[in-house]
């Protein structure tokens, strides 16, 4: 049986939040967004002291994801289509 696709447009809190839930047995998840790093931004204030990368990548998760480097430019929900540069 094939999974069923999702995309998901940027990868942002919202990609990190569906990300960390979705079952990657029942779907194949692609994310398509220009950078494939994420800034964490409630450290940011902390890093003035400590220093550390704030950064996640999605190389991070790659099991649970194909990312797409590209941009989105339409969607067409009548006939479940993306278009991209």
């Amino acid at each position: 049986m094939e999974k069923e696709k999702v995309f998901l447009i940027g990868f942002g809190w919202a990609s990190i939040g569906f990300l960390q839930y979705i079952d990657t047995k029942k779907y194949n998840v692609n994310v398509i967004s220009t950078s494939d790093k994420f800034l964490y931004t409630p450290l940011l204030a902390q890093n003035v002291v400590y220093n550390r990368d704030l950064t996640i990548s999605i190389d991070n998760l790659k099991d649970k994801c194909n990312f797409v480097n590209n941009t989105v430019t339409d969607v067409d929900f009548k006939q479940n289509t993306l278009k991209c540069d």
